[in-house]
Formats: structure tokens, C-alpha cells, sequence
């Protein structure tokens, strides 16, 4: 193979997966290397492709064939101990390095991305999160399918509704302030609430009495964990889980007036209340960009 590749493994919530596929897609066009997204192989479950398509004159593919996986098996790759085994390889956490690392070789599964390599193909499987996701987003749109889905939902909230995005799993929010900052701003509102949290759906409901609460998707109940890390383990489909993400997000991003909540890293984090979640970011910016917004959702 002449052609060089980057093979993107992101990790994470939307947000991280964003962030990571532009770092890599970054490199890719300074090194001259096709970059390919492998979500798949993550918490995400399915394939990249099934939902985003690049925009035209963008060197990515948004899945990883049988066909290509056979190749870079054949070929050098970086980091050299997975030589061979990117199939078979397991990652595991590393406090040390901060990051993923192969389970066999304690090897970190990335690059140094001011270096350029010899290798065939060079694996990044990191997460890890920011603002550029959104960069990532201007070399995306959806595919048409599932934009006309979320564009089928968003439609039946009405033409102007406001909307609550509440982070309460991993990352928790204090509900009881944060709704009550928020009663008397939305009473007589349209409102749709998302959140990872089904309770915080059902808390909402007897809270905003003198509003008409609204969602677009399901919220599995598992308990409180992350919908992003156990979700798979219920049996969930990949697909819906994504779809409905997915529609939450552009949802809350298409609403009058956006309000989300400020999250602690578990309880008694360092700093209390005090973070954004990368979904609630996102889902802002797309609230204050409705250029980008409408673009993801066209058919064209």
C-alpha cells in the first residue's frame, strides 16, 4: 500500500468522539494520510457512517471495511506492538500516561502528533474533550435519512419551545437549585427537557407544573450510569441509542432558549457546579450557530 492511513478510535461521550476525529483529521491533512473513523470499535457501537457522511473534497472514511481492517493487518502500523493485531488488541485505562494503552504492551494507542511516520497506518484510540468539535461538525452532515427523522421530531415540538439539558449520571447536577432557578422563566412555556438521567425527566414533570414538558426520545433506566458506557449492556440497539443522542442534541440546539445545568464530577467533586458537560457545550454552540445547524440538517 502506497497510500498512508490514520485509524480513528474515539472514546467518550459525542462530544470527546468530535473532538478526537478533528485532532486526527488535523494530522491527517498536514501528513498527507487518509483518515479513517472506526467508531465501531468504541462505546459508540456502530459505525460512523451510518449516521454522518464528510462533506465533499474531505479524505475520510467514516468506517472501517473488513477489506481495510485485512490490510492493516498486513501492514507497519504505529505503535509497532499492535503489528498485526488491530483487531485483536485490548485497551485498558493508564493513570500513568493519562490515557488508553495497549493491555499487553502498556504501549499508549496514539502518536506523537508533531512527528511524522514511516508506518502504513498510524492508530489513535484516546478520548478526551474541547471545543473543536465543532470544526469536526463543518466536515459532517447527516446522513439523509436520519436528518429527516430528527427534523420530523424537532417539527413536532412546535416553532417555539424552550429547552433544559441536565447532565445526572457520572457527572451530576444539583437539580433541586438549578430547576428552581428556572420555574417562573418557564411557566406557560413549551419546554423540552433532555437529560441521561430518567429521573430527572420524572422530576421535571412535577416541578414545571405551569409548563408543558416535552421530549423527543427514550431514556433507558439504568440506574443512574452513564447512558454512554452501560447503555450497550442492556441490550439497547447502537443505533437507537445513537439516533436518539443524536436528536436530543440537534433538538435542544433548535430551541428558543437554551438552559444547562452546571455539573460536579461525582459527588463532592473539586469543583463543584462549576463545568459544562461536553454534550450541554455542544448543544449550545449549535443553539448560538444556526448556520451550522441548518447545514448538518439539509439533505444536500
Amino acid at each position: 500500500m502506497s497510500e498512508r492511513f490514520l485509524l480513528c478510535r474515539p472514546e467518550g461521550g459525542f462530544n470527546d468522539m468530535l473532538c478526537q476525529i478533528e485532532l486526527c483529521w488535523r494530522y491527517a491533512e498536514a501528513h498527507d494520510r487518509t483518515l479513517i473513523v472506526d467508531s465501531a470499535a468504541t462505546v459508540f457501537g456502530d459505525a460512523f457512517a451510518n449516521y454522518f457522511k464528510p462533506v465533499a473534497g474531505q479524505k475520510a472514511e467514516l468506517r472501517l471495511s473488513p477489506e481495510r481492517l485485512q490490510q492493516f493487518n498486513a501492514a507497519s502500523v504505529f505503535p509497532e506492538s499492535l503489528q498485526g493485531r488491530m483487531d485483536t488488541y485490548s485497551k485498558i485505562w493508564s493513570e500513568h500516561a493519562w490515557g488508553f494503552v495497549d493491555a499487553t504492551s502498556h504501549e499508549p494507542l496514539s502518536f506523537d502528533n508533531n512527528r511524522d511516520y514511516a508506518q502504513t497506518v498510524l492508530l489513535h484510540h484516546q478520548h478526551g474533550g474541547g471545543t473543536v468539535s465543532l470544526d469536526a461538525l463543518r466536515r459532517l452532515r447527516l446522513q439523509p435519512e436520519l436528518a429527516q427523522y430528527i427534523r420530523r421530531r424537532i417539527a413536532g415540538l412546535g416553532a417555539d419551545y424552550d429547552a433544559i439539558h441536565v447532565r445526572h449520571t457520572d457527572y451530576v447536577t444539583d437539580i433541586g437549585h438549578f430547576f428552581g432557578t428556572l420555574v417562573g422563566k418557564l411557566a406557560g412555556r413549551r419546554v423540552l427537557v433532555c437529560s441521561d438521567n430518567v429521573e430527572v425527566i420524572r422530576l421535571a414533570r412535577q416541578t414545571f407544573k405551569r409548563a408543558q414538558i416535552m421530549t423527543v426520545s427514550e431514556v433507558p433506566d439504568l440506574g443512574g450510569h452513564p447512558i454512554h458506557l452501560h447503555a450497550q449492556a442492556s441490550g439497547i440497539p447502537a443505533f437507537d441509542l445513537n439516533r436518539d443522542m443524536l436528536t436530543d442534541l440537534f433538538a435542544l440546539a433548535a430551541s428558543a432558549h437554551l438552559y444547562v445545568s452546571r455539573v460536579a464530577d461525582g459527588p463532592g467533586g473539586r469543583l463543584p457546579y462549576q463545568q459544562l458537560s461536553g454534550f450541554s457545550f455542544l448543544a449550545m454552540a449549535l443553539n448560538r450557530r444556526r448556520r451550522l445547524l441548518r447545514r448538518l440538517l439539509s439533505e444536500a
